[in-house]
């Protein structure tokens, strides 16, 4: 080859040689900034996933509340059938919410549907034994004691 070509190619392809080496290494953090914007982007969305997920529990825990003031005065007021639409509402919405068979079964009992309300209390107990004792028992005892009617001795 000609000496005096090469002498003029040879700069060309050095140039060529860093612009090359400078395109690999912007392909190389290019790609990196990448991948940190995609990991950036996983993260957000868990954090946002956990955000709602916290948001959810707050607010249900807050209906739980207002569900539970909202039954409570309609019992402390005397007002049953306004209470058993709202539990039976609750209980529909709820699936399954202990604190919506109680009042169900506190309504039927104070409008005295007792068959109903006893129905209501044994659910209650099958589902959690933990109401058992403690909450239920003296109803079932007393809608039993009602069913039955006045015991007459006669001696």
């Amino acid at each position: 080859m000609d000496p005096g070509l090469i002498a003029l190619v040879e700069p060309v392809f050095e140039e060529l040689h860093v612009l090359t080496n400078l395109l690999l290494v912007n392909i190389v953090i290019t790609g990196f900034v990448l991948i940190l914007v995609l990991v950036g982007f996983i993260y957000l969305f868990r954090l946002t996933a956990q955000w709602h997920e916290m948001l959810d529990a707050n607010l249900d825990a807050q209906d739980r509340q207002d569900f539970l003031n909202h039954a409570q005065r309609l019992e402390d007021s005397g007002k049953y059938e306004a209470l058993l639409k709202l539990a039976n509402e609750r209980i529909e919405s709820q699936q399954g919410d202990l604190n919506g068979k109680w009042y169900r079964g506190i309504s039927l009992f104070r409008i005295k549907r007792y068959g109903e309300a006893l129905q209501e209390f044994s659910d209650l107990q099958e589902i959690d034994s933990a109401w058992n004792r403690e909450v239920v028992e003296g109803y079932i005892e007393d809608i039993r004691g009602k069913m039955i009617g006045p015991q007459n001795s006669t001696t």
